[in-house]
This record gives C-alpha cells, sequence and structure tokens, in this order.
C-alpha cells in the first residue's frame, strides 16, 4: 500500500471487493475490520471513526477494529475482515 491510502481503497485497487453501503464514506460502518498485525502503521482513530466504532459495539475480536475506509497505513498491515474469506 502507497503511504496514506486507506485499506478500502487498496484493496479496492487491488480488485478486492470490501463490503461497503456508504462507498467508503464511513458512514454505513460496514468495511469494518480487525487489525491483527501492523496497528503501529495505521492512523490515529479520528472523532468520525470513533464515533462509528462506538456505534458498532463489536465484541469478541482478536485485535483492535477499526474502519477499512478511515484506516490510512504507512507500512505492512494485516487486517482480517470478519465473514469475509
Amino acid at each position: 500500500m502507497d503511504g496514506g491510502e486507506t485499506v478500502f481503497a487498496a484493496a479496492l485497487r487491488q480488485g478486492i471487493r470490501w463490503p461497503t453501503v456508504c462507498g467508503g464514506l464511513g458512514s454505513c460502518r460496514t468495511c469494518f475490520m480487525v487489525i491483527l498485525e501492523g496497528e503501529e502503521f495505521c492512523s490515529p482513530v479520528e472523532s468520525w471513526e470513533a464515533e462509528g466504532l462506538a456505534e458498532l459495539g463489536v465484541l469478541n475480536t482478536s485485535g483492535p477494529v477499526r474502519l477499512a475506509c478511515q484506516t490510512k497505513v504507512s507500512g505492512p498491515v494485516v487486517v482480517r475482515k470478519p465473514g469475509i474469506r
């Protein structure tokens, strides 16, 4: 991924269909994912994303939960999208 590119944008660029309803604007929260490795390479959670994550109330995950459309990365990151193989 290029520095500053969101996980969502990188997935689309690679031909991976990432679930979304809002098209990557952060309002539907469908794109939530679990960070398995490389959290230190992820952008900080900003207020819009924090609000969405709080509304999701996702529990029982194996790592931090983020929105793919809001998470910019600057290094190697491994994520898991629940429900997607």
